[in-house]
């Protein structure tokens, strides 16, 4: 049941942009259709371009939690100016 459900979590909100699609190009025409796409694109680009530090902070709270003592404040905090260095790295270069 399990893999029926993550099946349909993966393939259903595909199937939704397939049959939307094509409505939303006829009633906003290219043009328009075309800057709704670059809208709803360009936070998916951002989060490509944050040089793993997600995932490494995934597996070093997970480490810290393993071990039982927590310092969330600060090891949030770290990531946090990280991705935030990243972030405004990224939109001096846009």
């Amino acid at each position: 049941m399990r893999a029926l459900w993550g099946l349909a979590s993966w393939a259903l909100p595909l199937a939704l942009v397939f049959v939307v699609t094509p409505y939303l190009l006829r009633a906003l025409g290219a043009e328009r259709f075309g800057v709704l796409m670059i809208i709803l694109v360009t936070p998916l680009l951002a989060s490509q371009m944050e040089l793993g530090i997600t995932s490494s902070a995934v597996r070093r709270l997970a480490a810290t939690l393993a071990t039982g003592r927590v310092g969330a404040g600060r090891t949030l905090a770290t990531f946090t100016v990280a991705l935030g260095a990243i972030g405004i790295l990224l939109g001096a270069v846009v």
